[in-house]
């Protein structure tokens, strides 16, 4: 309950308030490791300047990516696969 309490509040004082600073704690989720429970936390934050490369989502091959025209490309790899669900 006191990562939602973090969170949100974070959020509403980033967003309404205008608070810019307050943007650093979805950016870098360690920032808030003396408000947050001792847990493992994954943040997944985009921007409005975030520029997707690749998403891994669109299709099966591995070689393309998101953005028009692009390849991705690997060597030397041990592994290199996409799981679905």
């Amino acid at each position: 309950m006191q990562a939602v309490k973090v969170l949100i509040s974070s959020f509403f004082d980033a967003i309404l308030n205008e608070k810019s600073e307050y943007r650093i704690v979805f950016q870098n989720l360690s920032y808030t490791r003396e408000w947050m429970p001792d847990t493992m936390y994954i943040g997944n934050y985009l921007d409005a300047r975030t520029t997707v490369i690749s998403s891994f989502d669109e299709d099966i091959d591995l070689g393309t990516i998101t953005l028009a025209g692009g390849r991705l490309i690997g060597e030397h790899l041990k592994e290199w696969k996409e799981k679905s669900g």
